[in-house]
């Protein structure tokens, strides 16, 4: 019911009379849009006040208004690809944000400023975002903490998440002069979001989207920025799932936006010896490879090779290197016809090899 009544509520429907399928699918579509909706969540929306609609006939409705309201192709869904912001980044969103002094969907940029700081720093969806009020914080107890609560989340379970130590001083100034149940960002699950940060990024000089197509919209600002900065600064997998509230660590992992710098600074900290990470040279090659030209080697003398690689002589030994024994030499007896390699176990003849 409560995909119903979002639809309901932004359609502005105020009775059932108001139900019509054009209304509908002005509010899918519009949030299709803006990227709140995938094809697959579409049809999910569409089937719960489809099915209502049915569930009304013929006791509350001498029809369904909704027949013929159209699915949408899962399949074909390609939404497009987000992008984490860097730190760098996030700070100057923020601070064109604040000094802005403009006004988009009903809010001043500092209002907006605040908006994306408790987005990146609780990974908050937006919905959860438009629920908080003062009655959200626990800013008394160790650590400090937020709930959200059942109806709000999107798994449909009360959460209670740890709060940044910073984002915790900042909180009593911002519920100053709000009743405890007032929303701290009035009506911003019905606001375009993406439209916000676009306008912020293109002030600041920062591409919406860059070179790959990638975009950062609220959700990538925001929640992607969050999951993202969790592993790159040292928390561990299962602990950003949690955070994150995600069932499947799949998920996470789709959240988490790791380049080829992140790759250079995670190799960086392997740990490396420098009491044995020196150069050195390879038995039988300290002359620089001057038997190259042609082979001198005697017979029953060991090369160069048979010292590297060893199997050359049918033995996992290191002979020249003090490594221990890897494995003893096959003897025959048992395996099968894995006895005597080459052949018969019975006959002990030569196998012919086709």
């Amino acid at each position: 019911m409560s995909r119903v009544r979002r639809i309901v509520q932004d359609a502005s429907m105020e009775s059932i009379v108001d139900i019509d399928i054009e209304s509908v699918e002005e509010v899918l579509r519009e949030r299709l849009a803006t990227g709140e909706l995938g094809f697959r969540t579409y049809n999910h929306y569409a089937q719960a006040i489809d099915s209502f609609c049915n569930w009304m006939v013929p006791k509350r409705m001498p029809h369904n208004p909704l027949q013929g309201l159209k699915r949408l192709n899962a399949q074909e869904d390609i939404r497009h690809q987000r992008r984490a912001l860097l730190p760098d980044e996030f700070a100057t969103l923020v601070q064109s944000a604040r000094t802005s002094g403009v006004s988009i969907q009903c809010f001043d940029g500092e209002q907006r400023a605040r908006i994306y700081i408790m987005s990146y720093m609780t990974g908050l969806r937006r919905r959860e975002l438009a629920s908080l009020t003062p009655e959200s914080f626990d800013l008394e107890g160790t650590p400090p903490t937020l709930t959200i609560d059942a109806a709000c989340s999107k798994h449909r379970r009360k959460d209670v998440l740890p709060l940044h130590a910073d984002l915790a001083l900042r909180l009593p100034e911002w519920c100053a002069g709000l009743a405890p149940d007032e929303k701290l960002f009035p009506k911003l699950d019905r606001r375009r979001t993406w439209l916000m940060v676009k306008k912020d990024l293109e002030r600041a000089g920062l591409p919406y989207r860059d070179k790959k197509g990638r975009v950062a919209d609220f959700h990538a600002a925001g929640r992607h920025t969050h999951i993202t900065e969790l592993l790159r600064n040292g928390a561990s997998v299962p602990e950003a799932k949690e955070l994150a509230r995600h069932s499947d660590v799949r998920m996470t992992m789709k959240y988490t936006h790791i380049g080829l710098a992140d790759q250079a600074k995670a190799i960086a900290k392997l740990p490396a010896g420098k009491s044995w990470l020196h150069i050195g040279c390879i038995s039988g090659h300290a002359d620089g490879h001057k038997k190259a030209s042609g082979d001198t080697t005697q017979a029953g003398q060991d090369t160069p090779e048979d010292a590297v690689n060893p199997c050359r002589k049918g033995v996992l030994a290191q002979k020249n290197a003090g490594w221990p024994c890897l494995a003893q030499p096959a003897k025959s007896g048992g395996g099968g016809n894995r006895t005597g390699l080459g052949y018969r176990a019975k006959s002990r003849k030569p196998m012919r090899l086709r």
